[in-house]
């Protein structure tokens, strides 16, 4: 709806970004150069049975109904679903959007800035989240570079302990 209301005002974005509040830029990092007019790009990363809801490199075309996640869990027409990953999926099949899951492309991860990492540092990687263990092992292991696991490893929490 802001992204509505900025338009009207202003022009209508050929792409947007949709980012949870909670996401975090591990650094800085371009978008790819090889997006498709005709495609959502997503973070191919722990997707929980689903298609990642954190971050979503989009055309605008797919925009409206790929950012009404919220709205669609009080819609009767979606069931069977245990996440908002799963959601997620089930919207873009429904609504017969196109997707591409990028393993590396989007440098970035969910961000508790409210919690402490295992250090004590306010602001942590959940790593149930990461997928990654303090030794830098885990599912989500080959999703980052070494540097990316080393700085994740760094500010790792367990938010469920």
């Amino acid at each position: 709806r802001d992204v509505h209301r900025y338009e009207q005002a202003t022009h209508q974005f050929d792409y947007l970004l949709k980012m949870r509040g909670d996401s975090h830029w591990l650094h800085a990092a371009p978008l790819p150069d090889t997006q498709h007019a005709g495609s959502v790009s997503i973070r191919e990363c722990m997707p929980w049975d689903g298609y990642n809801d954190k971050f979503a490199y989009l055309p605008r075309a797919y925009a409206k109904d790929w950012m009404m996640l919220f709205e669609a869990y009080y819609d009767q027409n979606y069931h069977g679903y245990t996440n908002s990953e799963q959601l997620q999926k089930l919207i873009a099949k429904t609504k017969q959007i196109p997707v591409v899951q990028r393993r590396i492309d989007f440098a970035m991860l969910d961000f508790y800035y409210w919690l402490p990492d295992n250090s004590g540092r306010l602001g942590c990687f959940p790593s149930n989240y990461a997928g990654i263990t303090e030794t830098g092992a885990g599912p989500g292991s080959t999703c980052f570079s070494g540097a990316e696991r080393g700085y994740i490893k760094s500010r790792l929490c367990k938010p469920w302990e």
